[in-house]
Order: C-alpha cells, then sequence, then structure tokens
C-alpha cells in the first residue's frame, strides 16, 4: 500500500502540480488558478490580530525590518478575497481564501483541500510555501500541485497556507506568528469542513521548511509567545518535514549567497548558535534558528536535505546539526549519484543561481524520498 502511494505521489506532483524548486535566490513565477464557483456568503471565522500583539521576543529592542512595500504582483490587503469552492479533475475538493486572520492590517489566507467522501484521517497535513520568506513570485500556488496529492493519495485534508513576506511585515517573529495562527485557526473551525484538526503535520519547503520547524517550536512551553501569534489554542504538531529548510540563521547569514535573505528576516546574525542554546542570550537571530529549540521540539522531524555541493543556498549542515542534537530527527541526505540520476547537477558558483538546483521540493530531492514521507503520513494520520 505504501509503496503504491509512494508512486502515485511522484506521478501527480510531478504532472499535476507546481514542482519548481522553492529556492531562496531564484524567482519562478506562479499564479493561482482561478476557481469555477463562488460559495454562499460565510460567516468570516478568521482571527482579528490586526496589529501584532505581544512584546518583540526578550523585549530587545531589535531594529526594524526593511522598508515595507507590497508586491508588484499584489500583496494581501486588509480585505479579504472571497471564499470560492472548485471540485479538481482528481476529484479533491478545495475551498479557496479561507480568512484565518488579519496580522499587520493583512488579511492572511489558506486553501483547504479535502478529499473526495469522508475521511478517516486523524488530523490534517499543512503545508507551507518557500521563497526566501520575501520571493514576490513564491507564494501559496506552489504548493498547490503537493496539497492535492497528499489529499487525494492519503485522504488526509491539507491546508495549504500563505504568511506574510518580509517587505509586507513578515520579518521573525511574524511570520512564525501568521503560521501558528492558521493552526489555531484550523482548529477551532475544524468542524464546519466535518474533519479533525487537534492533530497536524507539517510540510514545508526552504524557507517554508524553517516556518514549519518553527511552528513545531511555538508549541513548546518554552518558546517566546510572540511565536504562537495569541491565535488562540494549537494543534499538536505530531510531525514535520522540511525540504531543505534553514535550521541555524547565523551559519545562513554568513553564506554570502543567502545573507541579505537571512538578515533582512532574522537580523544581523552576528552571534553563532548552539544546539539547545534557547535562553542563553536574547538574540533575534538565535531565536529564529529552529537548532536553538533541538531539545524542546517533541515532534517527529523528516529533514530532507541535498548532499553538498548539490544545493547552493542551504547546505546538508543545516540538517546534520539538529539531527545531531535530536533523537526526534529522522534524516535524508540524497546522495550524488541519486541527484544526477534525478537530472540535477552540483553548483557550479554561477549566478544567479540556475533554476533545477537541488533544492526544495526539486524532483531529484522528492522523488528519492515519497516512501520515507508515506511512511511517516500513514504512520501518524492514517493508521
Amino acid at each position: 500500500m505504501s509503496r503504491l502511494l509512494s508512486i502515485a505521489l511522484v506521478c501527480l506532483v510531478a504532472c499535476g502540480g507546481d514542482d519548481e524548486p522553492d529556492d531562496v535566490g531564484v524567482d519562478s513565477s506562479r499564479s493561482d488558478s482561478s476557481a469555477d464557483t463562488r460559495a454562499d456568503a460565510e460567516e468570516d471565522t478568521s482571527t482579528d490580530t490586526s496589529v501584532d500583539s505581544g512584546s518583540p521576543l526578550c523585549s530587545a529592542d531589535w531594529p526594524p525590518p526593511p522598508e515595507l512595500a507590497d508586491c508588484p504582483s499584489g500583496s494581501p490587503g486588509a480585505t479579504p478575497p472571497d471564499r470560492v469552492m472548485e471540485v479538481l479533475g482528481s476529484g479533491v475538493r478545495v475551498v479557496r481564501n479561507l480568512h484565518y486572520g488579519t496580522r499587520g492590517e493583512r488579511a492572511l489566507v489558506g486553501d483547504l483541500f479535502l478529499p473526495e467522501g469522508a475521511t478517516a484521517a486523524r488530523g490534517v497535513v499543512v503545508t507551507v510555501h518557500g521563497g526566501g520568506w520575501n520571493d514576490c513570485s513564491n507564494r501559496r500556488a506552489n504548493m498547490a500541485g503537493y496539497a492535492e496529492a497528499v489529499a487525494l493519495l492519503f485522504g488526509v485534508p491539507t491546508f495549504n497556507v500563505e504568511y506574510r513576506l518580509v517587505r509586507e511585515g513578515g520579518a521573525f517573529p511574524n511570520s512564525v506568528g501568521d503560521v501558528s495562527c492558521a493552526l489555531g485557526w484550523l482548529k477551532s473551525n475544524a468542524d464546519e469542513f466535518g474533519i479533525v484538526a487537534d492533530d497536524v503535520v507539517m510540510i514545508g519547503t526552504s524557507a517554508g521548511g524553517h516556518l514549519a520547524l518553527m511552528a513545531a517550536a511555538a508549541t513548546t512551553p518554552e518558546a517566546d509567545p510572540a511565536l504562537r501569534g495569541e491565535c488562540g489554542d494549537l494543534p499538536n504538531v505530531l510531525g514535520v518535514i522540511s525540504y531543505s529548510g534553514p535550521s541555524d540563521m547565523p551559519d545562513m547569514a554568513a553564506r554570502s549567497i543567502a545573507s541579505g535573505a537571512a538578515r533582512d528576516y532574522a537580523g544581523a546574525c552576528e552571534q553563532p548558535v548552539e544546539a539547545c542554546s534557547l535562553g542563553a542570550d536574547c538574540d533575534r537571530c538565535v531565536h529564529a534558528s529552529p537548532l536553538s529549540y533541538a531539545c524542546a521540539i517533541e515532534s517527529e522531524l523528516l529533514l530532507i536535505y541535498a548532499a553538498d555541493p548539490f544545493d547552493p543556498l542551504v547546505p546538508e549542515s543545516q540538517a546534520t546539526r539538529l539531527a545531531d542534537a535530536s533523537s526526534r530527527v529522522a534524516l535524508r541526505v540524497v546522495d550524488a549519484a541519486t541527484l544526477r540520476a534525478g537530472g540535477c547537477l552540483p553548483w557550479d558558483g554561477s549566478l544567479p543561481v540556475p533554476g533545477g538546483v537541488a533544492h526544495g521540493i526539486a524532483d531529484c530531492l522528492r522523488e528519492p524520498t515519497v516512501s520515507d514521507v508515506s511512511e511517516l503520513l500513514l504512520r501518524l494520520l492514517r493508521e
């Protein structure tokens, strides 16, 4: 059963979804598909936190993020788009533009993919897109094909969420709070869709992998309230699947190819981070690093990364350090031979970074690890 699902997941995502790498430094334009029918007007059950509440982490007087500006292609405004319902060709139903909260005067939404018929799933998968925390062309449409595949093949409802980019006020910790608010909204409103959302599994790619890990950290007692977004009770994060997600932000900031994105998101990042070091210092970049929470996170973590030097953006050390610090981590570093067989080549140092690198949900990373993903999802949410 798991083997058949693995094969089908590769086919559906590769053939029917957006599977370009979610790169920190590579743009790949996307636009969400339009829906056919509009749902009847329903009561807005989102969380209203139009001004980010709570004090900054450690009450530190951190410098403000870069100047805020809308994306040229458009950014979320204060008014959410209309809710839309659609039945996809696969039979999966999708409810688009579910308004889960207004934060920083941005109405934030997600799309809920529902399996055909009743579901026996014990929880929900939440997918989080990548894009260097700030890429206007890399939003939730990038994970739509993946979310549909999970709903279809595993019979698990999947919530594909948007969050504020850095330019929209989403510098750390705000985007983590956004994702946490999506989780809180999902748990509170699950009955409306006939699903159970007390437990979730997070799946993120690149910057979304980082945010998925931080969403798990937000549920720990050690986490600062700012990470929880103050948006109600959060579900249990049973597991996290991170494709090329950064875990050590100071290390990311020190790598010239991604330093700008990392510093815009997490600050100066001048102090190294040690595993399980949360609370040792009031340092924004340390608090933005999942590695700091390695001893506190109780979720099962599946880390999927490329062997060096195939991923120029997030090296395998970002995974190995987290794996060394936690007994809850299953580490899958895809080797050079497998990456080459999947069509990916080592980075040659050229800039801008070419497309097709071994990063995020690129074919050469996703396909060899489908069985690992299938096993975790079936065990945590179905069996």
